[in-house]
């Protein structure tokens, strides 16, 4: 099976790319009910992650295979949807819960990774995106959800600075970490963490960490190209077509 509107280019190749295959799963459960039978006698439960970054093709297909059995469990955050560009929908949470009027639901509101100040200032954050959050949609009635986390202690400090410049930024971060480390010589480098939000965006951090001879280890997702195995074995290819 072949959807009418996959490139005729990727037709005649005898490839598909990710939406295509998408695509042709949902056409081939609609249409073929021996194999949408097949399929769902083979899987009798399914469990979902990240259900917040499934677009609506991936939705249909769920629907598809768990059939009458309804066996289905999904975990989401619609606060954690980041896929939207490429046709995720976090609304899908919310058409889960109408098609699915009798799932349970459970709300995870216990964290082990921050003290309650923190998790509070970014609860307080988060209400920013009202009133387009499930928390708002559902807050209200028996089926009323909380998402403010509890934590397991009260520990942690959140502050917040606002500077002209990159590189002031860099150099005030650096600077804090020596001052922390004056203030407490238990504490090791290794209990320092600058978090950035791409790789590119550390390289002022490192210049301004070396600078000061502060120790440092860069973790970063480097490109495929740049994984030492890649580089050797595109070495090896060249070697021997050269």
């Amino acid at each position: 099976l072949v959807d009418s509107g996959a490139d005729v280019r990727l037709v005649e190749a005898g490839v598909r790319d990710f939406g295509d295959l998408m695509m042709d799963l949902a056409r081939l459960l609609r249409e073929r009910p021996l194999v949408r039978a097949e399929l769902r006698a083979r899987f009798k439960h399914v469990v979902v992650d990240e259900f917040q970054d499934t677009n609506d093709i991936q939705y249909e297909i769920l629907k598809l295979l768990t059939g009458t059995d309804r066996n289905l469990m999904v975990v989401g955050d619609d606060d954690q949807a980041i896929y939207r560009f490429r046709g995720a929908s976090f609304a899908n949470l919310t058409r889960f819960l109408k098609d699915f009027p009798e799932a349970s639901k459970l709300v995870l509101t216990d964290n082990y990774r921050s003290g309650q100040v923190i998790l509070d200032r970014s609860y307080e954050f988060i209400q920013k995106n009202n009133p387009h959050r499930l928390e708002c949609e559902l807050a209200e009635g028996p089926g009323a959800v909380s998402k403010k986390l509890k934590a397991l202690d009260e520990g942690g400090t959140v502050t917040a600075h606002e500077f002209d410049r990159e590189s002031d930024e860099a150099r005030f971060a650096a600077e804090e970490v020596l001052r922390l480390k004056e203030l407490d010589p238990s504490l090791s480098w290794a209990d320092f963490a600058i978090l950035v939000r791409a790789n590119d965006h550390a390289l002022p951090f490192v210049q301004a960490l070396a600078n000061r001879r502060v120790p440092y280890r860069f973790y970063g997702l480097r490109g495929l190209y740049q994984k030492p195995v890649i580089v050797d074995l595109l070495a090896l290819l060249r070697l021997t077509t050269d």
